[in-house]
């Protein structure tokens, strides 16, 4: 009985450290979203919000740069070159960019406003926080490109590449 009150409690001890790591990793991309854009103005959406969405709504656009993409996508994500190649397949959905927090992202946006596009607030790192699902060449991943080591706020159940 002894042993399984000790593991118990050790469990539970383990399963709270993580949880508040992760709150303090969401706490930080959102305190780092809001200070880097502060300056943009454009429309955005949760990662919660998105995962809400049905995806016959929306299209994603990645903005990142090709190294990151290789890595992962998010799923039937496409570069902002097919974007604007398909424009007019794209005209009756939910525009959503996004990049590594929604910096880059968010830039996009603003500079294209005409076409209504929405930010990923938090981007890849707040979709890793939702156990959002991730894609490399038509298969789920748990790799995710972070742009630098600086920027590795990702969920614990995630591999962060950078370089």
């Amino acid at each position: 009985m002894r042993t399984f009150i000790f593991t118990f409690c050790y469990l539970s001890f383990i399963s709270l450290s993580l949880a508040d790591k992760d709150a303090k990793q969401i706490q930080i991309i959102e305190d780092k979203y809001q200070s880097l854009s502060e300056k943009i103005k454009c429309p955005q959406i949760t990662a919660k919000e998105l995962k809400k969405l049905s995806p016959e709504r929306y299209i994603l656009i990645d903005v990142r740069n090709p190294d990151e993409q290789k890595i992962s996508t998010l799923p039937q994500a496409i570069d902002e070159n097919t974007f604007f190649k398909n424009l007019h397949k794209y005209r009756d959905k939910l525009k959503i960019v996004y990049c590594t927090i929604g910096y880059r992202s968010g830039l996009f946006a603003e500079k294209h406003k005409k076409l209504k596009i929405l930010n990923l607030a938090g981007g890849v790192l707040a979709w890793s926080h939702i156990h959002g699902t991730f894609m490399n060449e038509g298969k789920i991943t748990l790799k995710v490109h972070t742009y630098s080591k600086k920027w590795n706020f990702l969920n614990k159940s995630y591999q962060a590449i950078y370089d």
